[in-house]
């Protein structure tokens, strides 16, 4: 490349570079780049050093011509590598050997499907591997594998099945022709083929059999049913031969030759001793001989028999060996076995025998024994003394256990002659001559149940003989005292006397007694002394029983009973004290009498009847007190008490105290209850049926449903009253007119001592009975109901005059997730409307509408839909604006536009530098920015271009020809294009305010008198410091570069 590169200019300091001189020198070394054919990089002068290294993830060899291969050279001393890409092929062409070093694979398909490798450490083979899970099939085409045939697939499926197919059929369609199933044990591996096996050699069998070609050839071609020359012969499905001729039996009879006539007879000489005869028929022999032995009868074979049909007998089966065995099953489930010594053995898993009717087992000179793995367990000796069965361990001291199907053993007789039962809990054994009946498990009790469990006897661990239940019925002794314990009576029955010594007494507890001299029964009390029998207490006729003196005496005649008392006589007793059936107690004469008939209990008084208690009069469970008839009638059943009655009026003279001790006071109908009263916590709750219809909490009252008022035709409607402490009352009441029908909320309230009216109107159905309309209407005392708010079938709520509000109005209700507009009244400070979220309980600002700055404040993001605001001003792709981004004096209206330009986000800056046509952002729509933008390019452009050229100013970057001129000529035009429907109350010239123009000027030059005035200041201050505001000119002309940094920015020098 260097010879055809020529330098065209060199430098010195102070020379003037021209573009001139850059282009040529460009120009130069393009062409050398041209005509260059390319480096080698071997190293060579001129060429650059071999490449090591190529960064990248990419490189590209070729340039795209059709039809041209790209071939890699690896040039190598004595050999070279060649990687050919085959374009028209489409393939890699590798020019030598691949060589895949141990280990290391050639993998194919996107997800490493298939990996070739080469094993030499462990198997030294070329492995073809799938993936994990994944069977692996190769397919080996030739012609390309276009026609059928063309193409075989072996397959080797997860877990080692092969197989091995070919396409003959249909093209790419395989059927499989060989499948090799390999197994564990070899033996047992199977290899199918499909089609036809041809074998050159010998074809071995199993563990040696082998058949050679020649006995193959002997099965080729063989038609069952006929007969080929030099073949086998093979029977048809009738297992008939069709062609057999001049049949000769060699060796297979044992008597010569034998002729078969056309009627099936078998006419010659000896035995058929042949290897099989089969026969479609019935074999039947009229022979009559009975077998005794193997060798006679008219059946005799010296093998066995097989019959695979039924069998039938028409006599005995004789089986003459000691050691025959008859079995059952395909499997020879069941055997019955004879032995000379031991008998019929019956062998089965398991032995069941089914009989409809009774099943016998005899023994007649032994016993009948059950063995478990041929050993005896139990016997039963069925011969022994007469009405006994003895069922007896067949080997000494092994116990006898009963059990439960789950194995719970609950009888053990044990080889001491002991009873254990239960799981040997309770033992009874035999001591000398006692029998000992007791549990193995210390602290145990002994009970005896009934069958249904009912416990009625229990020998308890603490020596205690307890009765029914271990509670207070038990007999107990020491050694020296016998207790007779009772939880209630004790009963003493008897069929003769029960004798208790003389002078020997019955003590019960420690002061009473009873005892006898022979002579008197003394019976002896600490307290009272109470008799209660089941039966009759007979006092001879005539003796009498004395209560302290002869005052007080019981005494009967045989006839009357004569009860004797000095003073008062008084009745008191545990249980009944029985009148006969219609004998009356007669009290002072037959006007007071009770009397009782068997079935009812009559008390008559001729006066009034009075009961008087000192506690409770009890009235039996569903026994009730009647009134007149069954109609009126007081019953109780033990829970409940009923008071049954046509009419039932409760009449007191003070309080009615109804108390359901906790539960609900509960009102029926035939039975059916239609209402409830309930306390909760001290208040009432009102149940209609079994739902609550009102719930109390002190003075309040809560409906869970509708309330309807009854009707009132004072006020021309139905009427709910409410007390009303600031006037006279106060109701809700229903009522109709022409336009409808309503709910009114009447106040009444006294003015200068008349009452007046003030209310509210709820109407529904107006109109249109499918539409419903809300009207709330206010009426002053002294004026005409008007109304204030109206809400449409579309939840459209339309107010009469304006909302006022001392609080918040909240949207959502929810105090977790809601919205809120509150007005904040700061005095003499800022007043603003404030809008404020709660999201999961935590209250943020979103938004301040600031009335005396006019300004809206957001404290997060505001989302603008699709708009997007130029300037300093950023919203991103989502429509997200972002108020960090503005300026703390600058102002963000939400104005609505016309609907081709929807809503408007804008914004205004203030400054004192002029920057294209900002200013006018936030004022102006669409249509008025284009007119200033338009303006402001051809501005820009005259002064760049134009003024700057006439008037000779130093300014580099155009600051003055485009932030000056155009900023002010967008200041200015503000004034013209200012829209009120932009930014509110901003009007221009175009819009009616023709003065905004001269306000606009005015503030171009007062801001560009400032900047003057700032500017020639700092100036001046510079100069002062530096001594100078500017460089001289050969500074200027040299490049202030080498002036203050002794160096140039550009040498294209050599």
């Amino acid at each position: 490349m260097g010879a055809t590169y020529t330098r065209q200019s060199s430098y010195t300091d102070g020379d003037t570079i021209t573009a001139a001189h850059t282009n040529d020198e460009f120009d130069q070394l393009l062409a050398a780049f041209q005509a260059s054919s390319g480096h080698t990089h071997d190293g060579t002068a001129n060429e650059g050093g071999p490449i090591t290294k190529m960064l990248g993830t990419a490189l590209t060899l070729g340039d795209g011509t059709s039809g041209t291969d790209i071939a890699i050279t690896f040039d190598g001393e004595s050999n070279d590598g060649v990687l050919t890409w085959m374009e028209d092929e489409d393939y890699f062409k590798f020019s030598d050997d691949i060589l895949i070093i141990d280990d290391e694979q050639l993998i194919f398909g996107s997800d490493s499907n298939v990996a070739i490798s080469y094993d030499e450490t462990t198997t030294d083979s070329l492995k073809i591997a799938a993936t994990e899970g994944a069977g692996l099939a190769i397919t080996l085409m030739a012609d390309e594998g276009d026609d059928a045939g063309d193409e075989w697939k072996l397959n080797i499926a997860d877990g080692g099945t092969l197989t091995l197919g070919n396409d003959i059929a249909s093209a790419g369609s395989y059927v499989t022709h060989l499948t090799l199933t390999p197994n564990s044990t070899v033996a047992n591996s199977t290899l199918a083929v499909a089609g036809n096996l041809t074998v050159g050699g010998t074809l071995t069998l199993g563990s040696g059999a082998e058949l050679a070609e020649a006995e193959l050839e002997m099965l080729d071609g063989i038609t069952a049913g006929t007969v080929a020359a030099s073949k086998a012969m093979v029977v048809d499905a009738n297992k008939d031969i069709g062609t057999v001729r001049n049949l000769t039996i060699d060796g297979t009879f044992s008597d010569g030759n034998y002729t078969f006539d056309t009627s099936g007879n078998v006419s010659g000489l000896g035995t058929i001793a042949s290897g099989a005869i089969t026969s479609t028929g019935i074999i039947k022999t009229d022979n009559t001989t009975d077998a005794t032995t193997t060798t006679d009868g008219s059946l005799q074979t010296d093998g066995g028999l097989s019959v695979a049909k039924d069998a039938i007998l028409g006599n005995d089966v004789k089986l003459l060996s000691d050691s025959a065995v008859l079995s059952l099953g395909a499997g020879n489930d069941i055997t019955f076995t004879h032995d000379g010594t031991t008998g019929l053995t019956i062998a089965a898993t398991p032995i069941s025998i089914d009989s409809t009717g009774e099943l016998h087992l005899n023994s007649t000179i032994g016993d009948i024994k059950l063995q478990d793995g041929g050993v005896d367990q139990i016997a039963f000796d069925l011969d022994g003394t007469a009405g006994e069965v003895i069922m007896k361990p067949a080997v000494d001291s092994d116990d006898l256990v009963i059990s439960q199907y789950d194995g719970t053993e609950v009888i053990r007789i044990e080889d001491n002659a002991s009873l254990g039962l239960v799981g040997n809990k309770l033992n009874i054994a035999n001591s000398s001559s006692d029998v000992i009946f007791k549990p193995l498990t210390d602290a145990k009790d002994v009970i005896l149940q009934q069958y249904d469990g009912n416990e009625v006897v229990r020998i308890a661990d603490d020596r205690r003989l307890y009765f029914f239940d271990k509670g207070g019925e038990y007999i107990s002794s020491d050694g020296t005292d016998f207790t007779l314990a009772s939880g209630g009576a004790i009963n003493l029955t008897a069929t003769t006397d029960v004798v208790i010594p003389a002078n020997v007494g019955v003590t019960f507890g420690t002061g009473e007694k009873i005892e006898g001299d022979n002579t008197d029964l003394t019976v002896t009390s600490g307290a009272d002394i109470n008799l209660t029998a089941t039966s009759d207490i007979n006092v001879p006729a005539n003796i009498g029983m004395t209560f302290g003196d002869d005052g007080e005496k019981i005494e009967g005649d045989g006839t009357d009973l004569t009860i004797a008392s000095s003073n008062d006589l008084h009745l008191t007793a545990t249980t009944d004290i029985n009148i006969p059936a219609n004998v009356g107690l007669t009290l002072g004469n037959d006007g007071e009498k009770i009397e009782g008939d068997g079935t009812d209990l009559t008390i008559a008084s001729s006066a009034k009847l009075n009961l008087t208690a000192t506690s409770d009069i009890h009235v039996p469970n569903n026994v009730g007190i009647v009134f007149g008839g069954d109609s009126e009638k007081i019953e109780g059943d033990g829970t409940d008490l009923t008071i049954s009655a046509n009419n039932l009026t409760v009449d007191a003279a003070a309080d009615i105290n109804l108390d359901a001790g906790g539960a609900d006071v509960i009102l029926k109908d035939d039975g059916t209850q239609y209402a409830a009263f309930t306390n909760s916590s001290g208040n009432l709750i009102v149940k209609s049926g079994s739902t609550t219809m009102l719930t109390g909490s002190g003075a309040n009252a809560t409906f869970a449903g509708n309330i309807t008022a009854a009707f009132d035709s004072n006020n021309s409607g139905n009427r709910l009253r409410i007390a009303d402490t600031e006037g006279t009352s106060a109701a809700v009441r229903t009522y109709s007119t022409s336009d409808g029908t309503g709910l009114i909320l009447n106040h009444y309230y006294a003015v200068s001592g008349s009452p007046y009216m003030r209310y509210s109107d709820f109407v529904s159905n107006m109109g249109d009975a499918a539409a419903t309309t809300m009207r709330f209407l206010t009426k002053p005392h002294n004026g005409n109901p008007t109304v204030a708010l109206t809400i449409d079938n579309s939840q459209k709520a339309t107010f009469a005059n304006d909302i006022y509000s001392n609080g918040n109005i909240i949207f959502g209700g929810d105090d977790t997730y809601n919205a809120t507009i509150n007005y904040v009244d700061n005095t003499g400070g800022d007043h603003y409307l404030l809008f404020q979220t709660q999201h999961n309980g935590t209250t943020d600002d979103t938004l301040k509408l600031h009335a005396n700055t006019k300004l809206a404040t957001f404290s997060g993001d505001v989302d603008a839909g699709s708009y997007k605001v130029s300037g300093t001003t950023r919203i991103d792709s989502n429509g997200k604006f972002f108020p960090a981004s503005i300026n703390g004096t600058g102002k963000i209206s939400f104005l609505n536009g016309s609907s081709a330009q929807g809503a408007r986000v804008s914004s205004l800056y203030a400054g004192t530098t002029y920057a294209n046509d900002g200013s006018a952002a936030g004022y102006v729509d669409v249509s008025g920015a284009l007119v200033i933008g338009l303006g402001s390019g051809l501005v820009g452009y005259f002064g760049v271009v134009k003024l700057k050229k006439w008037l000779g100013y130093d300014d580099t970057l155009d600051v003055f020809g485009i932030h000056g001129l155009v900023g002010a000529f967008g200041a200015i035009a503000t004034g013209i294009f200012a829209n009120p429907m932009v930014n509110e109350g901003n009007s221009g010239l175009l819009y009616g305010n023709p003065d905004q123009v001269w306000i606009q000027i005015q503030s171009v030059l007062i801001v560009s008198l400032y900047s003057a005035v700032a500017t020639f200041i700092i100036y001046k201050v510079i100069s002062l410091i530096f001594g100078t505001g500017r460089v001289s000119e050969e500074v200027e002309k040299d490049g202030m570069d080498m002036a203050y940094h002794g160096e140039k920015g550009f040498d294209i020098s050599d």
